[in-house]
């Protein structure tokens, strides 16, 4: 699954870029979450969102119209620097609009100027494929692409708990709280592990929700631990003497790696992958000495 990984996450970017370009030449809407769309219709808001709206189909125009030259190679500097220009204006626009319907919301609108400067802008990141779908997808191909989702969702949940109660029954219940344990409280209590895996996942994914992509927060997750992950495995082959002490160490070190860099240093998500691995080495490196001299 780790080598069927990397192909998957570029056809995932893939499709990205594909999207985005349809959007250039189709011309994206204003808003994509379907809230945001009827609130936004409703007065006194669309006043408000009108001008927003005129701006946004003007740089979007000409985001379609510059697109084609510069995919033609007919474009100079000039026109690349005013679709770039166009890109930023459609940008600020669509946040805009997210900013007029959250601050309209009248619970937001209840709370004191400086409270509602904190609030943060929803982001609609997450609408803009089931948009794409739902808008420009035959519906024919509409409920084979919901079904493919469903599916691919429940085997990722149900491994992904599987894995986390049997980690957790065998390494914790098993070992430290009844090493006598027959194979009927065994089955109890993975059951009840299951349960609280599944309440967490759940409370995560709601910590989590309009925090932006969910690939992209995935991502941002994983690289925490990916890197040291695989940092365990090129010690394990660039030091085979190195024991389970000096794995345990350079994996340790290498997530404190990850968290220093996090906390101290501007750094994007993608280098804590090298980061961690990096750590790995060097800390399991230096402990798989100490345990040789010993």
């Amino acid at each position: 699954s780790a080598f069927a990984k990397v192909p998957m996450q570029a056809g995932v970017l893939f499709l990205g870029v594909l999207l985005y370009l349809f959007y250039v030449l189709q011309g994206p809407p204003l808003l994509f979450d379907p809230s945001h769309v009827k609130k936004a219709g409703d007065a006194p808001l669309s006043s408000v969102i009108a001008p927003i709206e005129a701006e946004h189909r003007g740089a979007a125009e000409q985001l379609r119209r510059l697109a084609g030259r510069i995919a033609s190679g007919d474009a100079n500097g000039a026109e690349v620097d005013a679709f770039r220009r166009a890109v930023a204006t459609e940008r600020r626009a669509r946040s805009a609009a997210r900013r007029e319907v959250l601050l309209h919301d009248p619970e937001v609108a209840a709370l004191a100027p400086a409270q509602q400067k904190a609030r943060k802008t929803p982001n609609d990141t997450n609408y803009i494929f089931p948009h794409f779908v739902l808008s420009h997808v035959p519906m024919v191909f509409v409920g084979l692409i919901m079904a493919a989702i469903f599916a691919a969702m429940m085997s990722s949940a149900d491994s992904t708990l599987n894995a986390l109660t049997a980690s957790s029954i065998v390494d914790i219940y098993r070992r430290w709280l009844r090493p006598a344990a027959t194979e009927a409280q065994a089955l109890r209590a993975s059951r009840v592990t299951s349960v609280l895996w599944g309440l967490a996942a759940t409370g995560a994914a709601l910590l989590f929700r309009g925090t932006g992509s969910v690939i992209e927060v995935v991502n941002q997750i994983g690289s925490f631990f990916y890197g040291s992950l695989l940092g365990v495995f090129v010690l394990a082959m660039v030091a085979p003497r190195a024991g389970p002490r000096a794995g345990v160490i350079g994996l340790c070190g290498g997530m404190l790696s990850v968290l220093a860099t996090y906390w101290f240093l501007s750094v994007e998500f993608l280098w804590f992958n090298v980061i961690g691995c990096v750590g790995v080495l060097v800390f399991g490196g230096v402990a798989s000495a100490f345990d040789r001299r010993r």
